[in-house]
C-alpha cells in the first residue's frame, strides 16, 4: 500500500516488505502472549481480543492519518464491515 501510493523513483519494495514483516511479527507475539503468560484461558482470551481491536485501532488510526481521512469514520468502516463479515460468515458454511 505504501509503495503503491508513493510517486516518482522513491519506492523501496524491499524495505516496505522488511517493515512489514516486522510488523506481523510483532503483531503475532503480542496475540500469542496472553496464552503463554496466563494460564486461565477465558482471561487471555479477553486480553487477546482487547490487545486485537488495540492493534487494529492503531492501524485505522495510521490510515486516517496517511490519507488525510477522520480516523472515526475509518474506524467505523472497520468496525461495520467487520461485523457484517463475522455475521454472515457463519451462515454460509450451513448447508
Amino acid at each position: 500500500m505504501s509503495t503503491k501510493s508513493e510517486e516518482g523513483d522513491s519506492k523501496h519494495p524491499v524495505k516496505a516488505a522488511v517493515y512489514t514483516g516486522i510488523a506481523y511479527i510483532i503483531t503475532v507475539v503480542a496475540l500469542v502472549a496472553p496464552f503463554i503468560f496466563i494460564e486461565n484461558v477465558l482471561v487471555a482470551l479477553g486480553l487477546m481480543l482487547i490487545m486485537a481491536l488495540t492493534i487494529i485501532a492503531l492501524f485505522n488510526y495510521y490510515y486516517a492519518v496517511a490519507w488525510g481521512e477522520s480516523f472515526k469514520s475509518v474506524f467505523w468502516k472497520w468496525l461495520y464491515s467487520g461485523y457484517i463479515g463475522g455475521y454472515q460468515f457463519p451462515h454460509r458454511l450451513r448447508p
